[in-house]
């Protein structure tokens, strides 16, 4: 059973009170439930999926009593922070916390007691104060390193402004098999661009701005990949990755005035070995100091699948 309201303002705390108890699927949209949930959502004992889609939300503490949940949405909501009880929802497989701007405080341990969870939505939550990794402050927030805990998670969506709460060579959760992360300062590359949910269909897309890109260990299973800014590379290959991008599907490079090549055989320990050889389009925008796409010989199979190449504002290689 699946009930769905779109109303501008719920108070009364006997709402709920009439529906039936075998009610699994409730989603509500555009409704105000401040300064709390109503009590009466204590009936839907056997709800499996709550959505509570671009509300206004106070406390939400109850929700941790649904033992049942499988699935929350709060998605556009302007909650400000997530109740410790919501470390009590076990069960709890999909969390969806996309562009909840004004999300700022996640409790320590939270995430990772949801050891069932499959996919978390955390795209446009800039604004989340995460623990700095080894610091020694009494903070209660929450760190990034907790979501490697999560061993099922094989969906991951989010943003993270601030570099300095990676440690270096930080690694996600090794199951993931789709992921949209963007890492540094989202403005670095322009409001005209779409960082969250554009992909068509599931991919690996990993966004780095700056030197952001100093806290990834490994970029060996990203498929689309997205640079502006950035700051200390000057040959992409040998500085980002020497085992040549094998499943890279799509490169798109904005604005960074230090790269001069994409590939630097002469710097490269084989230079016989292939480099892109899965890359169907390559983006390159605003480049103005690059001087090549490749120095030197190209590597065998380089770039054989290549479909797409559009470059604009890249003087250097008129």
């Amino acid at each position: 059973i699946r009930f769905q309201f779109s109303l501008t303002d719920v108070q009364a705390d006997n709402f709920f009170s009439g529906m039936m108890k075998e009610v699994m699927t409730l989603i509500l949209y555009k409704m105000s439930f401040t300064p709390f949930l109503p009590s009466s959502l204590n009936l839907f004992i056997n709800l499996r999926s709550l959505n509570l889609i671009r509300c206004q939300l106070g406390d939400i503490r109850m929700v941790g009593k649904l033992s049942n949940l499988e699935i929350l949405s709060l998605e556009g909501s302007d909650i400000e922070e997530l109740p410790e009880e919501i470390a009590h929802l076990t069960h709890l497989r999909l969390l969806n916390l996309t562009d909840c701007y004004e999300l700022g405080f996640i409790p320590t341990n939270l995430t990772s007691n949801l050891t069932c969870l499959e996919e978390l939505y955390m795209g446009g939550c800039d604004n989340i104060e995460w623990e700095v990794e080894g610091s020694r402050s009494e903070s209660k927030n929450a760190s990034l390193s907790e979501l490697q805990n999560l061993h099922n998670l094989t969906t991951l969506e989010i943003s993270i402004k601030d570099t300095s709460v990676l440690s270096r060579g930080f690694q996600f959760p090794a199951k993931l098999e789709t992921y949209n992360i963007l890492i540094g300062n989202i403005s670095e590359w322009g409001r005209s661009q779409n960082w969250y949910g554009e992909a068509l269909g599931p991919s690996r897309t990993l966004k780095l701005t700056g030197s952001s890109w100093t806290s990834i260990s490994s970029l060996t299973t990203v498929e689309d990949l997205r640079l502006a800014e950035l700051k200390g590379v000057k040959d992409l290959l040998y500085d980002l990755d020497v085992e040549g991008f094998p499943p890279l599907k799509h490169l798109h490079i904005h604005g960074s005035d230090e790269l001069l090549h994409i590939i630097n055989s002469r710097r490269l320990r084989n230079p016989h070995s292939s480099a892109f050889p899965n890359l169907k389009s390559l983006l390159l925008y605003n480049l103005y100091t690059m001087e090549e796409i490749c120095h030197g010989p190209i590597p065998t199979l380089s770039f054989a699948k290549l479909e797409v190449i559009k470059v604009r504002n890249c003087h250097g290689l008129d």
